[in-house]
């Protein structure tokens, strides 16, 4: 059982105890919200609007640059890039293709630019 399962598992337990169906209820919950979130990103994946909005998010967060300043601002610059990867790694599961389309995207957009 991966790492996260397990961490998941304990906070359920740590929640509901020993009560084997509330915790079934609370996995079931929530992996319906999981599957929620997937459908809102493919929708988002699917749309111009939507990769448009993903691109400048992915960017706001410094997920294909360094973040080492030498300084504080690392941390934040971490903590933004942390929540970028979160991101792409929620797009890559609900839409496999999702680089490629990005890039395609990126690509297009900078030939109607010029």
């Amino acid at each position: 059982m991966p790492e996260q399962e397990q961490s998941f598992d304990a906070a359920l337990a740590a929640l509901f105890g020993e009560d084997q169906k509330a915790q079934d209820k609370a996995r079931q919950m929530s992996e319906e919200k999981h599957r929620e979130l997937l459908a809102a990103v493919k929708d988002l994946t699917g749309s111009t609007a939507g990769k448009r909005l993903l691109w400048w998010l992915l960017g706001e967060t410094h997920l294909f640059q360094t973040s080492f300043t030498g300084n504080s601002t690392t941390f934040f610059m971490e903590g933004e890039r942390n929540i970028g990867l979160k991101l792409f790694a929620l797009c890559m599961e609900a839409e496999p293709m999702f680089m490629q389309q990005l890039i395609d995207f990126t690509r297009e957009q900078e030939k109607k630019e010029s």
